[in-house]
């Protein structure tokens, strides 16, 4: 469709600069499908994961980095036992937490353009697991989303970047390390919680 667009525009000599913009535009949107599909692809063909123990510390340390690798602006502040341990895979974990943060800051950026609250990661140590409490103050979720939240390619935002998988994927990701996630959301406050089993051994160095 872009190769017979661009053709079209020649053939009539048309050269209006917001017109070539909107193709590059469309060009760039057709590479960022491509590339997504091919990252869903080989993301559920996927299917092991290696558990070793790792730290909170190293898991989050690990997600914001990716955070702060699509929106530099972003600020997410931590609170509490990051100290503790539990088995996973540092590079499924992460990404699951990443897509968690990401979608609290866009949430955040729908509702105020300008300077975003920080999110807000609290670690918990419960008897036999952590608990990640991870709290937004964007636009919420609304009684009529909150039924589909979960469903794969679900998203309510208008982009062409959104899928819908980010959430799917990273409960995906966090029942294959034997734990579960949850949310609530009210206006203004969106906290998701995500459990996940503690290492009670030594840790691994």
């Amino acid at each position: 469709m872009n190769k017979r667009l661009i053709v079209a525009l020649e053939k009539y000599g048309i050269q209006e600069e917001a017109i070539l913009h909107i193709v590059d535009d469309i060009k760039d949107n057709n590479t960022q499908m491509l590339l997504k599909i091919d990252s869903l692809y080989r993301s559920f063909r996927q299917n092991e994961i290696y558990l070793i123990p790792l730290s909170c510390d190293e898991l989050i340390e690990k997600s914001i980095q990716k955070f702060k690798k699509k929106y530099q602006d972003g600020r997410v502040h931590v609170f509490g036992a990051s100290h503790l341990f539990l088995l996973g895979d540092i590079t499924y974990l992460s990404e699951a937490f990443y897509n968690l943060l990401t979608n609290g800051y866009e949430a955040e950026m729908e509702k105020n353009s300008g300077s975003q609250a920080p999110l807000l990661i609290h670690i918990t140590e419960e008897r036999l697991h952590i608990l990640f409490t991870i709290t937004d103050y964007g636009i919420g979720i609304s009684s009529l989303n909150k039924k589909k939240i979960l469903e794969p390619f679900f998203s309510s935002k208008n982009s062409l970047n959104s899928w819908g998988m980010g959430i799917n994927y990273s409960m995906k990701i966090i029942k294959d390390h034997m734990g579960s996630m949850k949310y609530e959301s009210h206006m203004g406050c969106t906290s998701v919680y995500v459990t996940l089993p503690k290492y009670k051994g030594k840790s691994h160095e």
